[in-house]
């Protein structure tokens, strides 16, 4: 795993909140990318007069408590390969013009030599410096970890689409099959139990239509979280062919977001059984059925296993 002065484990910093040093609830991001509690942002504004400033990097905002409701919970940006030079050289240091050499560990962000005895200075004990090129390798260890997982979530999500799929064919085959079985029993009735036999058929649509909600919901859920999840690995992949500071600008948010992806996915623990429609023949002497139903429709349920190893 990749070492903890660069991300601070996945688990531990990545979703925290560092007021509270708690996982995030209700995250909000500020648009410098970092993400707090919105709790922790109201309180903080209440700490600090009103005035909301960035608990990370100190950066203010003219954002009053009312406004915090309304701030994105994830803030990913584009990889800009304007940030290049013309000669396709890497960033220069926006403050002093210098080469990016160094990497804050604790405001996350790129810094040249200068930053470290000026902006960034270590004695302060608000700022870590390591150099661009640990910084890097560290983001491409941990890269690889999140790139293997998030492909592992797509090939269990695919598994359980496989099912949910399936359902949905022997879902539409039952039904048919009900359908015949109503109808072969109606032919041999008598014309006054048509109607029953009707009334039988309205309830099979309506109990089909029902369970193929449920089946179209998770069919289109389950294909978005693969799309999702395919999405991040391919913005991954182009980080990591990008130059180290371009890449480590945007690599927190897009690692966050990749992670807040693979949780959504193995919150899927298991998948809704569907139930089948079976039509049961009533086998009572004839004359009975002017009085009673013809038949009942009733769900057969399915033991389903999904494999998600």
């Amino acid at each position: 795993m990749a070492s903890n002065y660069l991300f601070g484990g996945i688990d531990e910093e990545v979703l925290e909140c560092s007021i509270c040093n708690r996982r995030l609830e209700n995250q909000k991001s500020l648009s410098c990318h970092h993400r707090f509690c919105l709790k922790c942002l109201e309180k903080w504004i209440e700490i600090n007069n009103g005035k909301l400033k960035c608990h990370t990097c100190q950066e203010s905002y003219s954002i009053q408590v009312e406004g915090l409701q309304h701030l994105s919970p994830n803030t990913i940006p584009p990889i800009n390969q304007h940030d290049k030079k013309d000669d396709g050289t890497a960033p220069l240091c926006s403050s002093h013009t210098q080469p990016l050499e160094m990497y804050c560990t604790k405001c996350k962000v790129p810094i040249c030599i200068e930053c470290t005895e000026m902006e960034h200075a270590a004695g302060d004990g608000k700022h870590e410096l390591i150099n661009i090129v640990t910084a890097f390798n560290t983001f491409k260890e941990t890269s690889e970890d999140l790139k293997k997982a998030a492909n592992e979530s797509i090939r269990k999500t695919e598994n359980v689409l496989k099912v949910v799929t399936k359902n949905a064919k022997e879902l539409e085959e039952s039904k048919e099959a009900s359908l015949t079985d109503i109808d072969n029993q109606v032919q041999e009735m008598v014309k006054v139990i048509q109607k029953k036999g009707e009334e039988m058929r309205k309830k099979v649509e309506a109990n089909y239509m029902e369970e193929k909600k449920v089946n179209d919901v998770q069919i289109t859920n389950l294909t978005k979280i693969i799309s999702e999840l395919s999405t991040s690995v391919s913005s991954l992949n182009q980080l990591l062919m990008s130059e180290p500071a371009i890449a480590l600008k945007s690599s927190e948010i897009v690692l966050n977001k990749m992670m807040d992806e693979i949780n959504k996915s193995e919150e899927i623990k298991q998948v809704s059984t569907t139930r089948q429609i079976n039509f049961i023949r009533n086998k009572q002497p004839f004359d009975l059925l002017k009085e009673i139903d013809i038949g009942n429709v009733v769900f057969k349920p399915l033991t389903i296993k999904v494999d998600l190893m």
